[in-house]
């Protein structure tokens, strides 16, 4: 983890009245935390590819657990954000969707749609005491776009629970950035909802795979004849 050493840094400077194992303790309860989210990251983009693929029944019933409770949490922080916008700087409170807005904060709605799917989060969140979430937050987002970066590279739709709440406020709508450029893309690849707006197709939460070349293969083609004409 690249930010590592200079969390330990800031932990013996944030808590320098404390003794050497409570700081102890709790670098490594954090350290333990975030390195959890990264793997929960690359867990559900290997769920995502086995549902996608209809390879593993359970695995595709997982993915779409973690679906479910990353749309859950990104609706309940896109409507505290319109309820009670102050929370979003109180320490003090432990909901979920208010120490989500922290992250949006900080690290902007695609940090939060990221995390979201992660189960690690969702425990997290609920159940550190201050000091552990100050702490986490912390080394969250001095990783953010580490995070970033490695939720890109597993594919993970981090935008799919953000979609649906982007019309109703600018902010996620900024976040969510640019995601079809028409002039580029093939009709199939887009379909058009009933507001007259596109999005890509989705079918069980899985997004529609395009397939950029001919990837018929011969030998693997299970009818009669057993080698058919191309």
């Amino acid at each position: 983890m690249a930010g590592a050493i200079a969390f330990k840094a800031h932990m013996r400077t944030r808590y320098h009245d404390e003794s050497e194992e409570f700081i102890q303790d709790l670098s490594a309860y954090t350290l333990k935390a975030v390195e959890a989210i990264y793997w929960d990251i690359n867990f559900v983009s290997q769920l995502r590819a086995s549902a996608q693929n209809k390879t593993n029944e359970i695995e595709k019933r997982l993915y779409e657990r973690a679906l479910h409770y990353a749309y859950r949490l990104a609706y309940n922080c896109a409507h505290a954000s319109h309820k009670t916008p102050s929370g979003t700087n109180d320490r003090g409170n432990r909901g979920m969707e208010y120490r989500g807005l922290r992250l949006t904060v900080i690290g902007g709605w695609k940090l939060l749609g990221i995390c979201a799917y992660a189960e690690s989060f969702h425990k997290i969140s609920k159940i550190a005491n201050e000091s552990q979430w100050e702490c986490f937050e912390h080394l969250l987002t001095s990783e953010c776009d580490s995070i970033k970066i490695f939720a890109s590279s597993r594919g993970l739709e981090w935008r799919a629970p953000l979609n649906a709440l982007a019309q109703q406020d600018a902010g996620i709508l900024k976040d969510l950035g640019p995601q079809i450029n028409i002039a580029q893309e093939h009709p199939h690849h887009t379909v058009q909802t009933r507001d007259g707006g596109l999005k890509r197709p989705v079918y069980s939460g899985c997004a529609q795979v395009n397939a950029g070349s001919n990837i018929y293969n011969p030998h693997e083609f299970r009818g009669s004849p057993p080698n058919p004409p191309c």
